[in-house]
C-alpha cells in the first residue's frame, strides 16, 4: 500500500501523486468470470502456434476449471495451460492432464483418484479393474497411480502385504 508508506515517509509523496495519474485497478481472475477461457484459449492458440499442435479443453476439464478460484491469477492460467498442453496425448486436455498442476485447497472435491483409492478400499472392485485397464487405456496417468499406490503404501505404513489386505 503505497499510501500507507508514504504516510511512514518510506515512500516519496511527489511520486505517489504522479503514481496516482496513472492508477489502474486490475480484479483478481476468479472475479471476471468468463475471462479465463478466453484467456486459456489465447494461450492454447500461442502454444499451436509455437509446437504446430492445436489442442483444447475437454468439457470436463472446462468444468473443472469453471469451478477453481484461481488463486494465482492469470500466471497460474498460463502454467496450467502449459502443463495440460504438455502432458495431453491427444488434441483434448482432460482432467487428469492438469488436475495434479492446481492448488490442492482450491481444487473441487472427490477427484478421481481419490474416488478410485475409496473403492478399492471398499472392495467395489480389484487393482487390476480400477488401476491398470484405465493406465494402460491412457485414462490414468503414471502420476495418478503413483499417486493411488503411494496413499496405499502410506495407508498400510509402508508395508506391500498390508496393502494387498486393504485392497
Amino acid at each position: 500500500d503505497l499510501n500507507a508508506l508514504a504516510a511512514d515517509e518510506r515512500f516519496r509523496r511527489d511520486l505517489l501523486f504522479r503514481l496516482r495519474y496513472f492508477q489502474l485497478e486490475v480484479p483478481p481472475l476468479r472475479a471476471r468470470g468468463e475471462d479465463w477461457k478466453l484467456l486459456a484459449k489465447h494461450f492454447l492458440s500461442r502454444l499451436a502456434r509455437r509446437y504446430g499442435v492445436v489442442k483444447c479443453f475437454s468439457a470436463d476439464s472446462v468444468r473443472l476449471l469453471d469451478s477453481y478460484a484461481w488463486p494465482g491469477n492469470v500466471r497460474e492460467l498460463v502454467s496450467v495451460t502449459t502443463a495440460g498442453y504438455a502432458l495431453s496425448d491427444g488434441d483434448r486436455i482432460e482432467p487428469r492432464d492438469i488436475v495434479d498442476h492446481l492448488e490442492q485447497g482450491s481444487r473441487p472435491a472427490g477427484s478421481e483418484v481419490d474416488e478410485i483409492y475409496r473403492r478399492l478400499c471398499r472392495e467395489s472392485g480389484d487393482f487390476w479393474q480400477l488401476v491398470q485397464e484405465p493406465f494402460l487405456d491412457r485414462e490414468l496417468s503414471r502420476k495418478e497411480v503413483r499417486r493411488i499406490v503411494s496413499r496405499g503404501l502410506r495407508d498400510s505404513r509402508g508395508s506391500y502385504r498390508r496393502l494387498v489386505e486393504i485392497w
